[in-house]
Order: C-alpha cells, then sequence, then structure tokens
C-alpha cells in the first residue's frame, strides 16, 4: 500500500458519498443497532466522563460554564453531517445563538440538513457545502467553532486549525467532540485483548452479528481489527489523522478544558451487537454498567489511552489544560484509602484489569446471572465471588437479582445475608432499593421483627404498596399509615448520628463528592466558613490537622452534645499555638484577614455555604490561593446565587425561611424594596412580617448579591489556573417570569441556584 492509499488522498466523490446513509432515517437506526453510541448508557457514560453526572448533558455543561451571559453567539459547525447537531443546539440545549451555519462537503447531506431546518422554522441556521480540507471561513468571524465527530475525517489538519483559529473572534471558542485515537482505527493489541474478554462473558443471545443478518444467524465471538485497506475503502477519510488532533490544537489554541470521554474498550466490544441490548432490562443494564466499570479501571491502571475527547480552547498562549480531570467513582491511586464499606477489601484488590479479569468465577456468575440462570450445585464459591464483586462495584440492581436467586434457592441464611447488605450499602444512595430489600427481610422474618422490617421499607419507600398491605394485615396494623417525611425515624447507626444534626446526609454527600476528587488521608485541611464538616469525622477520615475559620465562630463550637473543639477559639495571633495541637480548633476570623504566617500551609481548603456570604469574592480566592500548598485542592459548594429565586437567602425568623416560601421567589429582582411592602401586605400569611422580609432580603448585610454572571467572572477569572465549575441545583422558571426578569435585567440564566467550583494551585 502506498503513502496515498494510506491517508486516502485525492478520493473526494468516495468521501462524499460515505455518509450518504445519514439522510435516511432507516439507515441511521440500522448504524445505531450496530454501535455502541446507540445506547442510552453509552451516552450517560460520556456525561459522566465531562460533567461527574449522568443526567448532566456535555453540552448542556458547556453552555453553562462557558456561555453563561454571553451576547447571541455566531456559531460554525464544520462537517455538520445531517445537521442534528445545529437543530438541537438551537433547540433543545437553548444555546444563546443569532445565527448557526453548518458546513459539509456532501451535498445530499446538506440539502437534508436545510429542509429539517425549514420544516422546523429554524431560519436562522444555514448549511454550505464546502471541503473542509480547504476551509474558507473569513477572519474574525464566529464566536464558536465546533467539530462534532467531525475533525478525525480531515487530513489538512494544520490548515485546518489555522483557518480556525483566524475565524474566532478574540473571545471566540473552539469545541471539540471527536474521535482522538489512533489513526486508521488501528486500536492496540491491549485493548482488543480486554474488549475481548468481556465478550466473552456475554450470552450467545447478546451476540448476535446485527451487521451482517443472515440465516443461519451469525454470532460475534472474536475482537478484530479491520486492516488499514479496508479502513480506507469504506471511507477514506476515516481517521486519517485522528492521533495527531490533539497535539496539532495544544499547539496553535490554549486548551481550557480536556476531558477523556471513554469508549476505548466498550467500542470495540458492543460493535455489530449493541442493538441485542434491552437496556430496559435491569440485569442487562447492570452488566452493561459493569463493562463501564471495567473500561474506567483499564484507563487508570491497564496503560491504555481513551479513543474520544471532549476539549475547549480559545485563542491565547498554547498550553496545557486549565481544568481537573472529572469526579469519577475509580479505584484510589497505589497507596490511598478506597471509600469505606463492607467490602473495601475486595476492591483494593482490583489493583489492574488483568485482577478482575483473571476472576473466571465472577465472569461464569455473570454469564449465568444474564440468562437468567440459578447456578448449579457446587459453585457456591462462585456466587460469593460474584456478591463481593459486584457489592464493592455498587451495582444495586444486579445485586437484588442475586439475592432473589438465593431465595429461591430456599438458602434463607445468605438471602437474609445479602438483603442485609443492600440496605445497609444503599440506604443513602438508593433508598428505593434498600427499601425493597427491607420488605424482603420481612418476608423471611417472624414476630415483632417483621413489623419493624416494614416500617423501615415504608420510610424509604412509601410507594411500596405491597409492604404496606402486610403491615395492614399484621394485628395491631389495621389503621397503619406511612409517615411522612418529617416522622421518618433515624435508622442510622449512633457512629452517624454523632454531632447530629451537623453530620447530616446533604454533608455526608458532600464528602462524597471532595472524596472521588482527592484524599484526604494525612492532609492539613482548613474549613472556611464555619463547621461544615464535623471534627469527629474528619478525624475518623485520618485527616493530619483540621482547622475552622470564621469570623463567627458560634455556629462552629458546640455541635449539638457533642464538643468539636478541646478550646472553643483561637484568635489569629494565636495561630501557630492552635496549629502545633494537630487537630480541632476554630479562629475566630476571617479568611481574607489572615496573614502571610498561614500561607503554604494546607493541602485542601472546604467552604460550603461560604460564598454567598462574603463581600468580595476576588479577595476570599486569592486568600484561599495564598494558604495552599502547591498542588493544593479547593472544594467550594454554594446554594444562594441573587440572580436565581431564592436568591436573597437569609431567615426571616425561626419560623420563616426564604426556601419554603414559593411567593417570594424572585420577588427581589421583580420589585425594588416599596414594591415588594406593598407586594407583602397583601399576603395574607405574611401579616406582620413584610418590614422584616424587606429588611432581610433588599439590605441585609449578611449575604452578598452578586448574580450568575458575576460568580462565574470571579471563579473563572480567579488565581486558579486549573478547575471545574458544575452547576449542580437548577431550578425551573415559569417562561412568562423568565421574560420579565430578562426584561427587567438583560439575558443571563434565572434557573441556576447552586454552583460547585473545584480548584487546583498548580
Amino acid at each position: 500500500m502506498t503513502m496515498g492509499e494510506e491517508r486516502g488522498m485525492g478520493d473526494q466523490e468516495r468521501i462524499r458519498s460515505a455518509w450518504d446513509c445519514l439522510a435516511s432515517e432507516e439507515e441511521k437506526g440500522k448504524r445505531l443497532l450496530t454501535n455502541y453510541s446507540g445506547l442510552k448508557s453509552s451516552h450517560e457514560l460520556h456525561n459522566y466522563l465531562v460533567t461527574g453526572r449522568r443526567d448532566y448533558h456535555y453540552l448542556d455543561y458547556f453552555r453553562d460554564k462557558y456561555l453563561a451571559g454571553r451576547s447571541p453567539l455566531r456559531i460554525a459547525s464544520l462537517g455538520c453531517g445531517d445537521g442534528g447537531l445545529e437543530r438541537t443546539l438551537a433547540g433543545e440545549f437553548s444555546y444563546p445563538y443569532r445565527e448557526i451555519e453548518g458546513f459539509d462537503i456532501n451535498p445530499k447531506l446538506i440539502e437534508f440538513a436545510a429542509q429539517e431546518a425549514t420544516k422546523r422554522g429554524l431560519t436562522n441556521l444555514h448549511y454550505r457545502v464546502m471541503d473542509l480540507n480547504r476551509p474558507a471561513l473569513g477572519e474574525s468571524s464566529y464566536d464558536l467553532v465546533v467539530f462534532f465527530h467531525s475533525l478525525h475525517h480531515l487530513e489538512a489538519l494544520e490548515e485546518v486549525l489555522d483557518a480556525v483559529l483566524s475565524s474566532l473572534t478574540e473571545e471566540g471558542l473552539l469545541l471539540v467532540v471527536d474521535y482522538t485515537g489512533p489513526s486508521r482505527l488501528q486500536c492496540p493489541e491491549k485493548v482488543l485483548k480486554i474488549a475481548q474478554e468481556l465478550l466473552d462473558l456475554l450470552p450467545r443471545e447478546l451476540k448476535v452479528n446485527l451487521a451482517k443478518p443472515s440465516s443461519p444467524v451469525l454470532y460475534k465471538e472474536r475482537v478484530t481489527r479491520k486492516s488499514v485497506r479496508e479502513v480506507v475503502g469504506a471511507d477514506p477519510s476515516e481517521a486519517v489523522r485522528s492521533d495527531e488532533i490533539v497535539p496539532l490544537i495544544e499547539e496553535r489554541f490554549q486548551v481550557l478544558e480536556k476531558r477523556p470521554m471513554g469508549g476505548t474498550v466498550i467500542e470495540q466490544t458492543l460493535g455489530e451487537i449493541a442493538g441485542n441490548f434491552d437496556e430496559s432490562n435491569p440485569v442487562v443494564r447492570s452488566l452493561l454498567l459493569s463493562f463501564q466499570k471495567v473500561e474506567e479501571i483499564a484507563l487508570r491502571e491497564g496503560g491504555i489511552d481513551p479513543h474520544y475527547t471532549f476539549l475547549v480552547a480559545r485563542k491565547g498562549p498554547p498550553g496545557s489544560p486549565r481544568t481537573a480531570p472529572p469526579p469519577s467513582k475509580v479505584l484510589p491511586p497505589p497507596g490511598e484509602s478506597a471509600p469505606s464499606h463492607s467490602f473495601a477489601s475486595f476492591e483494593n484488590d482490583l489493583q489492574s484489569v488483568n485482577n478482575l479479569l483473571q476472576r473466571k468465577s465472577v465472569g461464569a456468575a455473570l454469564r449465568n446471572l444474564a440468562r437468567k440462570d440459578l447456578p448449579e450445585e457446587g459453585v457456591q464459591e462462585e456466587w460469593n465471588t460474584l456478591i463481593q464483586g459486584l457489592t464493592a462495584l455498587e451495582f444495586p440492581t444486579l445485586l437484588y437479582n442475586v439475592a432473589g436467586y438465593y431465595e429461591q434457592r430456599e438458602d434463607l441464611p445468605a438471602s437474609r445475608a445479602l438483603y442485609r447488605v443492600l440496605t445497609e450499602l444503599f440506604e443513602k444512595g438508593d433508598p428505593e432499593i434498600a427499601g425493597k430489600s427491607y420488605y424482603k427481610r420481612a418476608l423471611l422474618e417472624e414476630g415483632g421483627e417483621k413489623r419493624e422490617l416494614l416500617e423501615r421499607c415504608l420510610v424509604l419507600y412509601p410507594d411500596h404498596r405491597a409492604a404496606l398491605d402486610l403491615i395492614r394485615s399484621l394485628p395491631g396494623g389495621e389503621n397503619y399509615s406511612v409517615p411522612t417525611q418529617e416522622r421518618r425515624p433515624d435508622f442510622r447507626p449512633p457512629s452517624e448520628r454523632l454531632l447530629a444534626p451537623m453530620f447530616s446526609e446533604h454533608h455526608l454527600d458532600l464528602l462524597e463528592s471532595i472524596q472521588r476528587r482527592f484524599s484526604l488521608r494525612g492532609k492539613n485541611v482548613v474549613d472556611v466558613g464555619g463547621v461544615n464538616i464535623p471534627a469527629e469525622l474528619m478525624r475518623r477520615l485520618g485527616v493530619r490537622r483540621f482547622v475552622c475559620v470564621d469570623p463567627v465562630s458560634k455556629w462552629g463550637y458546640g455541635c449539638s452534645d457533642g464538643k468539636c473543639f478541646e478550646k472553643p477559639v483561637y484568635k489569629r495571633k494565636d495561630f501557630r499555638e492552635a496549629f502545633e495541637r494537630e487537630f480541632s480548633f476554630v479562629l475566630d476570623e476571617g479568611i481574607e484577614e489572615v496573614g502571610e504566617e498561614l500561607a503554604s500551609t494546607f493541602d485542601v481548603a472546604i467552604s460550603i455555604g461560604a460564598f454567598e456570604h462574603v463581600a468580595s469574592l476576588e479577595q476570599t480566592l486569592e486568600a484561599l490561593f495564598r494558604i495552599l500548598k502547591k498542588d493544593g485542592h479547593l472544594f467550594s459548594y454554594y446554594d444562594p446565587i441573587f440572580s436565581c429565586a431564592k436568591g436573597h437567602h437569609v431567615y426571616i425568623n425561626k419560623n420563616y425561611n426564604f426556601n419554603n416560601m414559593p411567593e417570594l421567589d424572585h420577588m427581589h429582582l421583580l420589585y425594588g424594596p416599596e414594591e415588594a411592602r406593598r407586594y407583602l401586605q397583601g399576603v395574607e400569611r405574611f401579616e406582620g412580617l413584610s418590614e422584616t422580609i424587606v429588611q432581610q432580603a433588599y439590605f441585609s448585610d449578611k449575604i452578598n448579591r452578586f448574580t450568575l454572571n458575576d460568580h462565574l467572572r470571579a471563579l473563572s477569572g480567579g488565581p486558579f489556573n486549573e478547575y471545574t465549575i458544575l452547576f449542580y441545583k437548577v431550578t425551573p422558571v415559569p417562561p412568562q417570569r423568565w421574560e420579565e426578569l430578562v426584561r427587567r435585567h438583560g439575558p443571563m440564566r434565572y434557573d441556576v441556584q447552586g454552583i460547585q467550583y473545584v480548584a487546583r494551585k498548580l
């Protein structure tokens, strides 16, 4: 094969026609049956790896992080295909655009895209035929240029990227969501081996080859790699220089964010067979999630590279990414502790993909489970290994099914034990699974414990009709009613109820979120803005030293009936003395007032529910940057943004607060103080409170009045070069109210109520 054949040079007609199928819904459907990208769980994986959440789309994330508050944009979509991306940006994702131009080499797809835009009344979507290897984009023409699974088809990468750089305005952005793996799809042998191991775990009915329908049915038994000649024969532009994409971008642009999107192993395993997987079946879905977990471990431990990349860049001096890797549930690095749960030792054993895949008993049990076969006699050890493995990997639905199989075998001790594990592991994370497990345990018990287990079931899963019917059939239970949320008993063990109410579910969730990003063990930790995580909990986590910095120490000291601190308050002048005590003290100071004696002191800074109170967010960020060591982390999580419904935030009195009073939503933005007084006087339940509400909402010095845009400017323009901003709480706003808010205050997001900011000092 000549170099020209390998690069696919000169065959423009075949390149144009290779994707004609996208103009046919039927043909697109066939492609999805054979490609792992047709599975919902695959898209959830991409979301998770980019945003940290399966239900937060990476295109929503990009809009929220980079486009919030910007004027309507002129957008170019290069390699637009059938126009699907542009239609969703304009519709579902609500990008702020004044014009979107789509370019593609295929005239049939350009015609189709234009027709679809016209059908939907999208008059500001325009399409043109263009050979993107010879781009003509103009100077400073676009605010955003997007390559969505198209850049890997372009051969003249240097010319293309130079043209994009010139076409961007000064504040313009480049977004790339693309295949950046080996050129010509020449997947490494190591990846093929892992993919083959996963394929071997599948039952035969899930391996029907949908790319080659025939009679008799063909099955996919081997994971193979197409030759370069075969790849070029199907599409001369396919992955022509894909492995050079990221380095060439980094040479020309300032990369703001670069994240892996997965797909390395799973794409090889599920190619040609993806349509066999019914994701509505909980067993099948759990199997897919377990495969994703294998790939996650492989990327971390197995020496393989991601094949898909999410990348954001802009004009500026070329450099490395500014943002940290996304939060993800990965195994801890060697030497660090795994998350604490009943089978932590098993997770510690999973130091590499090979360790996982060499557990043949797990593979055999998974095969049996996918077929819904009961295990044969003599393979109890396999099932015990499976239980431990799936518990460590946290797949509750699959575990629940395994417990059911034990129950069918009438192995009641094993069934009870597994249902107990489920209730312990998932009472916080998946209350429905835990509730079902309490119900199953109740069926296996007699006497008073049966009623107690049913009550616990209904606390976690109030809609469990069978549990309600059963408890009412018990003596004395005829009039039983499900307790309301407020009356639900606290079933946490005493160790977890310590320091209640400070040690709440909310703070446990925060702690889990922190530990997904970095370890706290052996670290010097500062808590800025009050005792947000109790000192006792920090002790259990192995924190070396723990400091709380707050100008109002009463919020931190006491902690219910437990004593958080050995001495109530240290003043700033006593800081060194306090720090030498190693643990548990409060500085009765704001972090901004602390001087150079704190410089480069802490490994981790945590601030929960504080940034909405500071007078100068810029000054606070500078102080936090100063006190952190090199490679130190900041984790901030806070709710009220003044541009949202609950922006006034502060409490009215001990009985009333803004969070549970919908009549006050956006009041501070819709009315001035005098208008608000008149409005409140017309609401019966606010009788006698109108002046207090006005004073708190408009004049309290306990909150700042920064809008979402103010926060984003301060966070992104602060001293931390590596950071991630996530919107973790979004509250819907009625369309008419949104229009009124825009009319009064201009275009911005009015539904974002909470921000999570994670940064690292380089």
